[in-house]
């Protein structure tokens, strides 16, 4: 009588779940639309929220300094010879 009852119960879990996947199967597009919504929402939840921890900065400074003629004159020499 015992065993009876287990496996009843056996077959009703198989059958629940028989069920519950040819639930799913019917309602897919439910879900994806549902995890993609949620995605949606937590991203834009975390973009608000968001402090940064430090700030960063750089700064330059450029000046021209005039080359001598020297120093120009001797390099065109090198790259004229080489040529």
């Amino acid at each position: 009588m015992e065993i009876e009852k287990t496996e009843q119960q056996g077959r009703d879990a198989f059958i629940l779940l028989d069920d519950f996947l040819h639930q799913a199967k019917r309602m897919w597009l439910l879900g994806l639309a549902l995890v993609l919504i949620c995605a949606a929402g937590l991203t834009f939840v975390q973009r608000r929220a968001y402090r940064p921890v430090y700030e960063a900065s750089a700064s330059f400074t450029m000046s021209r300094v005039a080359a001598s003629r020297s120093l120009v004159g001797s390099s065109m020499m090198r790259t004229s010879g080489c040529a």
